[in-house]
């Protein structure tokens, strides 16, 4: 297999994509450098944006789309066949060679924000668990690309199936984290006239009562409850998206001593929670991937 892993990776280096691709999550990092710190505020907030890593992992995702595409479209990936290699080493070559470029790209976005904003990030109790979320983001992408392109067997389709692919796990990203923080109760403020109107969450405490006769309390409709619950909660936790966004909030925290201690407490079992999950889902995927491309017939 290592002579696998060094052809995989040199042909990684021959390709003018890859460094381009190097730059572009390089200059993720460097945005992070100049754009971290809102200094509209007297004090300077630290509030990173999303958006960087997200670019920098599309850009891993292009990478190895075309890459591995490149190797099924010329190929490359039937010659190893045919010379002897087994399919499922052939595959999980391809799995490691994917994980090494996936590191660098990650190291040149991450080792900028967080050298250069280490006075922030030395705050965390967590930091080197949070920073392994967004390590294993993009290593849990780069896994789902690799089983697109081996089961498709094709770039053209590795490119589009990719592509939505990332676009999917971006939306349901977002839309676990709105799903699972809707309130599980609504309370309803009834006033003398009929109308009334509604808050989320426990009855909070009002200073101005005046038109209002009653107050109750009633199950939010949107409230996910028992089995529905858990598989959302399942795909949150195994979702790269959700934990770029956790470190973005775990960031902002560092501007008050209070807020950090209180998301540290309140997240850390989400965090460990998501690591796992990323992880047991990425070997899950790795593995139906060998098995159904040991299967595939290539032509």
């Amino acid at each position: 297999m290592l002579d696998l892993i060094n052809a995989g990776i040199y042909r990684y280096l021959k390709r003018p994509l890859t460094y381009v691709c190097f730059a572009a999550s390089l200059i993720c990092g460097l945005m992070y450098v100049f754009t971290s710190v809102d200094v509209s505020d007297s004090d300077g907030i630290f509030s990173p944006d999303d958006i960087y890593f997200i670019f920098s992992i599309i850009a891993n995702a292009v990478l190895c789309i075309m890459s591995t595409g490149t190797e099924f479209s010329s190929g490359v990936i039937r010659n190893k066949i045919y010379t002897g290699h087994k399919k499922h080493t052939v595959y999980l070559s391809e799995l490691i060679i994917t994980a090494l470029i996936s590191t660098i790209m990650f190291c040149l976005t991450a080792i900028p924000l967080v050298a250069y904003h280490m006075v922030y990030f030395q705050k965390m109790a967590h930091l080197i668990l949070t920073l392994a979320l967004i390590f294993t983001a993009y290593i849990s992408i780069s896994i789902m690309l690799v089983f697109v392109c081996f089961i498709t067997a094709n770039r053209t389709a590795s490119a589009i199936i990719g592509a939505l692919l990332i676009f999917m796990v971006n939306y349901i990203g977002y839309t676990t984290v709105d799903v699972l923080g809707e309130p599980e109760f609504l309370t309803k403020y009834h006033q003398a006239n009929g109308d009334y109107f509604m808050v989320a969450g426990d009855m909070p405490e009002i200073e101005d009562t005046e038109g209002i006769v009653k107050i109750t309390q009633e199950d939010n409709p949107n409230y996910l409850r028992g089995i529905q619950r858990s598989i959302v909660t399942v795909i949150h936790d195994c979702n790269p998206n959700v934990s770029i966004n956790s470190f973005m909030s775990y960031c902002y925290c560092t501007n008050s001593i209070e807020e950090l201690h209180g998301y540290e407490k309140d997240h850390y079992s989400e965090m460990v929670r998501s690591e796992i999950s990323m992880c047991i889902a990425a070997v899950l995927i790795s593995l139906c991937g060998a098995v159904i491309f040991k299967k595939k017939n290539l032509k």
